[in-house]
């Protein structure tokens, strides 16, 4: 729905999305709806495992408060506050959530910490990372699997966030241009890992 959505918002990218395949950075990566019934499969076995529990739903760096003084940390803007939602779902989505703040470099793209050249379906993509990024995913990973869950799923919902968000930002056609080509990676390195 929301990549009819996307393509409703400017024909951009219904071009885009007719690609077989999309390169970024010298690198060829087949387009995501060449994956479109594997996705479907994958989500299938996601929803099948789901452990329900309370969770935040909108668990990312802005929606953390932490005092450095007393190191009291609070969350804000629960999905439980909307009307029709409910505070219970899915705990691996607030974890993708919060690794594509941490890992994905969310917010690194939505305060513009990025450059994005185009020509067709050929990306260059420089985006400022920090130099610790590699030991942080470790981290993060290693954390996730240590409070027993999979880390192969928490990066397919991931992937799945940076897909779903991009019409929500149509302030910033560079910036979904963006969170599109770490959709595009990140399903081709799920699939190209499941692969092996």
């Amino acid at each position: 729905e929301r990549i009819e959505e996307l393509k409703r918002q400017d024909a951009y990218w219904k071009k885009l999305l007719s690609y077989k395949y999309i390169v970024i950075n010298k690198h060829k990566y087949k387009n995501i709806m060449s994956y479109e019934e594997r996705l479907r499969e994958e989500i299938l076995k996601l929803i099948a495992t789901v452990r329900v529990t309370i969770m935040h739903g909108d668990y990312c760096f802005s929606n953390i408060l932490f005092d450095t003084n007393s190191f009291v940390c609070k969350l804000v803007d629960p999905r439980g506050r909307l009307r029709d939602q409910s505070v219970y779902g899915d705990p691996r989505y607030d974890i993708a959530k919060i690794r594509h703040s941490a890992i994905g470099g969310y917010d690194f793209a939505v305060h513009g910490l990025f450059t994005l050249k185009e020509s067709k379906n050929h990306f260059v993509v420089a985006e400022d990372c920090p130099s610790f990024q590699e030991a942080l995913t470790d981290i993060f990973d290693g954390l996730t699997k240590e409070f027993g869950y999979r880390v192969k799923e928490i990066k397919l919902i991931e992937a799945l966030l940076f897909t779903t968000m991009l019409p929500l930002h149509k302030d910033s056609m560079q910036r979904q241009k963006l969170f599109y080509l770490k959709a595009v990676k990140k399903i081709n390195e799920y699939f190209e890992a499941e692969d092996e």
